[in-house]
């Protein structure tokens, strides 16, 4: 059966190209024949390739100025870096489709059996950019098998941004099934689409830990044996929380961070830190899931501004919500995780979501 991933534009975010090559990964090992539909937001690039131009002009012409005597850019290497991935990686893909006609053009000439939508926020049909009219798949002929799997609405509702909701709705009533990646997106999934929906694991968790052991094969990691910290959204408190864990355990940080001079690393060094970290601090969702791949010692921040309800859920899921810190009397660190049972949900969790993707592959 030849299924189409349609997911969000793969830019430079770790958690959504982990994810891509995750749900890739896990269908192929169900014995599907995939191809990712590679949607693309040129805008992104040509920002990049501007700000890129500014960066040389800076360094290079006006380096005499104090406050340009020590810049550098790695957000241009590190756009380098994740494309290096995606291309590597994450295949088949289709050719870059920058545009909705483009995308429904494609799929007049291009056969699919099924096409499944996720995971990631595809319910958050802003993050599609210039294909937020496209996230409920209505490009598609009917005869084509639907479904959506961990896809999550980023918060705790739904947040709009679509011209005709009725449309919407009436699209994704054509899905054969919809399965969500948070506990709370199955209530919204219904009060908005009027459609059931079930909770599942994020592709990242759906696959076996050696689908990532194999990227990370060689080389060492300047995290090694440090506290690795990843941080989307830093402040004073954080940072103070961070040092202060750090001198109590007399352990060295590892930062890895969003800033735009910040340290950013390839994806490949990115999933090497977390397996070879003492412990992890992280706000980042995928952060706490990649601790868990690799059972490691975690903290989290909880990060209200980019939703909480994916940090709850995937908590919740494995009770270990005494992972959350707000202050740092929360880090108790002999507190440990209870790995044994943690697994044991994994694999049981793993198998209910595996067994959704295969009943609803079927043709009727």
């Amino acid at each position: 059966m030849k299924v189409g991933i349609f997911t969000l534009p793969l830019v430079n975010n770790y958690g959504g190209i982990l994810q891509a090559y995750a749900l890739n990964k896990a269908l192929k090992n169900l014995g599907f024949e995939t191809i990712l539909i590679n949607i693309s937001i040129e805008n992104s690039t040509k920002k990049l390739s501007k700000n890129y131009l500014k960066f040389l002009i800076a360094k290079y012409l006006l380096f005499f100025m104090k406050k340009y005597q020590n810049i550098n850019f790695t957000a241009y290497k590190h756009h380098k870096d994740c494309k290096e991935f995606i291309k590597n990686e994450i295949n088949p893909k289709t050719k870059k489709i920058t545009t909705s006609k483009e995308l429904l053009k494609f799929f007049k000439i291009k056969q699919f059996d099924a096409c499944v939508l996720g995971s990631d926020q595809v319910f958050r049909p802003s993050y599609f950019v210039g294909f937020s009219e496209d996230f409920s798949l209505g490009f598609l002929n009917d005869d084509v098998i639907k479904i959506a799997y961990a896809a999550s609405f980023g918060g705790e509702e739904f947040a709009g941004g679509v011209k005709n909701l009725e449309r919407h709705i009436q699209n994704l009533a054509k899905f054969k099934a919809i399965s969500v990646r948070e506990k709370n997106g199955v209530k919204i999934c219904n009060d908005v689409f009027k459609q059931n929906a079930v909770h599942v694991l994020d592709p990242t968790l759906l696959v076996d830990k050696s689908e990532f052991d194999i990227l990370i094969k060689f080389g060492k990691s300047l995290a090694d044996d440090k506290i690795l910290t990843y941080i989307l959204d830093k402040n004073k408190e954080k940072d103070e929380i961070i040092e202060k864990c750090s001198k109590n355990l007399a352990t060295e940080i590892y930062a890895i961070d969003d800033d735009l001079n910040g340290n950013k690393v390839s994806v490949y060094e990115w999933v090497r830190a977390f397996s070879r970290a003492k412990m992890i601090i992280t706000d980042s969702f995928h952060g706490c899931v990649f601790s868990i791949i690799f059972n490691k010692p975690f903290f989290v921040f909880i990060n209200e501004n980019r939703g909480n309800q994916r940090f709850y859920s995937l908590l919740e899921m494995f009770d270990i919500k005494d992972r959350i810190i707000k202050t740092i009397d929360d880090i108790n660190l002999d507190n440990t995780i209870n790995w044994q049972r943690v697994n044991e949900i994994l694999k049981e969790r793993r198998e209910f979501s595996k067994e959704f993707l295969m009943q609803n592959l079927k043709a009727n």
